[in-house]
């Protein structure tokens, strides 16, 4: 998985994260200085599960699926929305059956990083959507306070991809990430 944003107003260009699952390695490259910062996995699986358990109990209770009765357009894609609300809040996903992938493909992303049994019917009820998530806006309470997070694909292009994209520049130094970022 490959995953770029481009940080609005800031030097330094596209922050780009970098996984593979298939070989247990994750990068963050840092365009500015050329490195290619090398994330611990391990630490960060165990850090995703103990966020997930805050929250767990109670998304795992189940999620009401509704749909959303109006249609967006994102990425030039025609999507239509869901509402999956839990106990702990709400998240509305944004799906479109016209990109040549579906929810699988994030669901089993959650699954290795452990979510499957924090999440239990929840992770079922996203695996059950019709398309591939093309926005994503959560809205849950997390130890009493309420936690927002929004993420929308803004371009997306269906084509072949060359397999250097999933590594680290040659030019660039590979280094260990600093406990302390995600």
């Amino acid at each position: 998985m490959r995953l770029e944003q481009r940080s609005a107003g800031e030097r330094g260009g596209t922050t780009v994260l970098i996984v593979r699952l298939d070989q247990e390695r994750a990068f963050r490259l840092d365009p500015a200085r050329r490195v290619a910062q090398e994330i611990d996995l391990a630490a960060e699986r165990a850090r995703s599960q103990l966020e997930l358990a805050v929250v767990g109990d109670r998304l795992a209770a189940g999620a009401r699926v509704a749909r959303i009765r109006r249609t967006r357009q994102i990425a030039g894609y025609v999507c239509q929305g869901y509402r999956l609300t839990t106990d702990a809040g709400a998240i509305d996903v944004w799906v479109s059956r016209a990109v040549p992938a579906d929810m699988g493909a994030f669901a089993d992303f959650l699954k290795w990083l452990g979510a499957e049994d924090a999440l239990g019917l929840f992770l079922d009820a996203l695996r059950r959507l019709p398309g591939f998530p093309l926005s994503m806006r959560s809205r849950l309470e997390v130890s009493g306070r309420l936690v927002e997070t929004r993420a929308t694909v803004t371009r997306l292009r269906v084509a072949a991809i060359p397999e250097s994209l999933f590594e680290p520049p040659s030019d660039y130094r590979v280094e260990p990430m600093p406990a302390s970022e995600p």
